[in-house]
Parts: structure tokens; C-alpha cells; sequence
């Protein structure tokens, strides 16, 4: 057993990580710089647990990312991803899922004549009504009882995921949505 896959060797590299996921999860703005550097050291990190990223893909992203036949495809498919963005890219849209949306993933905002409030991606639209997925749950409002519609500039991913993230877990989740997926997409 190497040292980076014994339990001593995960729980060093989660030590190493702390400083770089404090600056870019911290609710304070953080100098570009020192957000650059800790993203770069973030995607040029190895280790992790395929097994345990996979558990906490399951728990966090089935919703609304697909991997294999598993998921949700309120997100990017995460097959292949390696392939399609850089390490550092990765990263980053863990970190920051609103650095860089493809328009398809806005979310909509929707405030109804009764003042309900529903934000999501937009999922369908009839003339009659429009269905919003909130992250959790379809929600179908009807067209007529709209008051008010914007899409917003911003992923339908929510920000701070990635806090609720043990160090561990977002190594192993890292690891296997690069590596594991990419296998997958072969």
C-alpha cells in the first residue's frame, strides 16, 4: 500500500487542501490571485478514494448530473468530463458553478401573483404552465398565475456545495469524476 492510499496518506492530503478550499469557499472575497493559486493547487492535487467518490457523487450530484445511467440530466453530463475540461476547469465548476454557464443551465426566477417565489432551471414550458427544478424537486406553476419571469446569471447549481464537502470527500468526489467517468465513458 502506497502512503497516498493509506488512511495516513488521505488524511495528509485533506490536511494540504484545507488552506486552498478555506480561500475558495470563504464567504469574504479572496484576492484573484490567491483564488487562482488555490484552484490551480486544487486541480494539480492527486489523491482520493474512486470508491468514496462515487458514495458522495451519489449523495450530492445524482440529481442533476448523469455519470453512466445513473442521474439526472439537469446538469452536464458528467461522462467524459476529463475530456472536455482541464483539471483546473473542473475545479473551478465545483468551486464556483457560476463562473462559466452554458445558457441551457441558468437558472429562471419566478415570482407568481401570489407572491410565491420559484428558482431552478427550466426544465419545460407549455402555453399553459412551465416546470422549474429547484435541485430537490420539479415544481409546475402555471403560466397564467407568472407575475414576473427572469433568467438569472447564474448556474442552477448552488453556490457553496462544494463547502458542505468534507476535504476528503472533495478529493474523492475530484478523483472520481475525473478519472471514474472518463473509464466509464470508454
Amino acid at each position: 500500500i502506497r502512503d497516498s492510499d493509506s488512511v495516513l496518506g488521505l488524511e495528509k492530503k485533506a490536511q494540504e487542501i484545507i488552506p486552498y478550499l478555506t480561500v475558495l469557499t470563504s464567504k469574504d472575497p479572496q484576492p484573484e490571485e490567491a483564488r487562482n493559486k488555490a484552484l490551480q493547487a486544487l486541480a494539480d492535487m492527486k489523491g482520493g478514494s474512486i470508491d468514496n467518490g462515487k458514495t458522495v457523487f451519489r449523495r450530492v450530484c445524482i440529481n442533476c448530473h448523469k455519470i453512466g445511467n445513473e442521474g439526472a440530466d439537469y446538469g452536464p453530463s458528467v461522462d467524459g468530463v476529463a475530456k472536455r475540461l482541464s483539471a483546473l476547469k473542473l475545479v473551478e465548476s465545483i468551486i464556483d458553478p457560476n463562473a462559466d454557464v452554458a445558457e441551457k443551465y441558468l437558472s429562471t426566477s419566478i415570482l407568481t401573483d401570489d407572491g410565491r417565489s420559484v428558482v431552478g432551471l427550466l426544465v419545460s414550458e407549455t402555453p399553459e404552465e412551465v416546470v422549474i427544478f429547484d435541485g430537490k424537486e420539479k415544481k409546475k406553476v402555471a403560466v397564467a398565475e407568472i407575475d414576473e419571469r427572469t433568467q438569472l446569471k447564474q448556474s442552477s447549481m448552488p453556490e457553496g456545495l462544494a463547502a458542505t464537502l468534507s476535504p476528503n470527500e472533495f478529493l474523492d468526489c475530484l478523483l472520481y469524476t475525473s478519472d471514474a467517468a472518463d473509464e466509464e465513458d470508454s
